[in-house]
């Protein structure tokens, strides 16, 4: 005797079929007795989070002066912003916030004008150049190069040469990353080429910058005539050996102040930028620390200008800004510290930052 054949959709018994729930497959009797399983709580939450994000990139854009939809990197009125939404994640209408679309699109060539943001956008440029050159657009560039050639306007209209060496220092390295760049590819280099002619004509007009001659008024006060409190006061402000020697080259009267308390004004400038740790490892290699605490007792003037020299290469110089960039994570906003929230928002949980953390931020 033969065993009875069932027709179904599964040879697994009779009548049985496979049907699709929000859990997967499974197998049933008959489609009417599908049982809906209520969705799952993690699912939900995804698929609500996904959509919340999605229309908040949107409003992002919308908000951003000029954008109206269009791509980012499309969007030529959007630039010279006081703050920039960022787009962390790439979605499917829009793409990241890049670096180089951040140098395009924020204020920092009209910031240029704010003595307070002038020494933070030199400081973001030079780690623009250090870190992050080669991998940035040309577009982004340029940018860097424009900025550059603002702030050299800006030193000879204000007559504050005091960050020449720093921006000089920033185009040799842009010289030297180009021109190392421009050997290993294979394809054109006018464009590369361009871009070091323009790096070597703007330090040429960093070097030859000129001093507007200013008629000096009967009654007005020289820096000798000053009391003795403030020159005593300016000496002490200086944070570099070189502010200290250009300053006793001026007038002789500094000079002899110099000369008497050189010991006191360097070793001030290296307790200035450096902690008692760091102090210690100026005579190491870089990747050496933990110097015995002899080793930066009763130095000479000269052993101090070689130790701040030193410590400036291997832990770099203390920087203070007066105005810097905020990062709100909740709007995910970037704007300068002394301007308003863009929307509006009392929000305490602001991020800053600094030109080195602003390379990083984009990564």
């Amino acid at each position: 005797m033969t065993s009875p054949i069932y027709c179904s959709t599964d040879g697994s018994g009779p009548g049985s079929q496979w049907i699709r729930t929000r859990s997967g497959w499974r197998s049933s009797e008959s489609e009417s007795t599908v049982e809906e399983s209520p969705p799952d709580r993690e699912e939900v939450k995804e698929l609500l989070s996904s959509h919340v994000t999605k229309q908040w990139h949107k409003q992002c854009l919308v908000q951003a002066q000029g954008i109206k939809g269009a791509p980012p990197s499309r969007a030529g009125a959007s630039e010279n912003l006081s703050y920039l939404p960022i787009l962390t994640k790439t979605t499917q209408e829009f793409g990241y916030t890049t670096l180089g679309e951040a140098l395009r699109r924020m204020n920092f060539l009209s910031a240029l004008d704010d003595r307070a943001k002038f020494n933070f956008i030199l400081d973001l440029v030079h780690f623009c150049v250090k870190e992050r050159l080669l991998s940035l657009s040309g577009c982004a560039i340029r940018r860097l190069l424009a900025i550059s050639s603002m702030a050299i306007d800006k030193m000879e209209e204000r007559s504050e040469f005091g960050s020449r060496d720093d921006l000089k220092t920033t185009l040799d390295v842009f010289i030297k990353k180009l021109t190392e760049f421009k050997k290993i590819i294979s394809c054109s280099h006018s464009a590369i080429q361009q871009m070091i002619n323009d790096s070597e004509d703007l330090k040429l007009r960093l070097i030859s910058l000129q001093l507007p001659v200013v008629q000096r008024k009967k009654k007005e006060i020289n820096l000798v005539e000053l009391p003795n409190e403030i020159q005593d006061k300016i000496l002490l402000s200086l944070t570099t050996p070189k502010d200290l020697d250009r300053l006793a080259k001026a007038d002789p009267n500094f000079g002899e102040i110099v000369s008497v308390f050189e010991e006191i004004h360097l070793k001030n400038m290296v307790d200035y930028h450096w902690r008692e740790a760091e102090k210690r490892d100026w005579r190491l290699p870089i990747w050496k620390s933990s110097a015995p605490e002899s080793d930066c007792e009763n130095l000479t003037p000269s052993e101090l200008r070689d130790q701040h020299k030193r410590l400036a290469k291997k832990h770099g110089l203390r920087k203070d800004y007066s105005s810097i960039l905020l990062f709100c994570p909740k709007n995910s906003i970037l704007f300068w510290d002394d301007s308003e929230h863009p929307y509006s928002v009392n929000e305490e949980n602001l991020q800053k930052i600094l030109p080195a953390d602003f390379v990083a931020f984009f990564d």
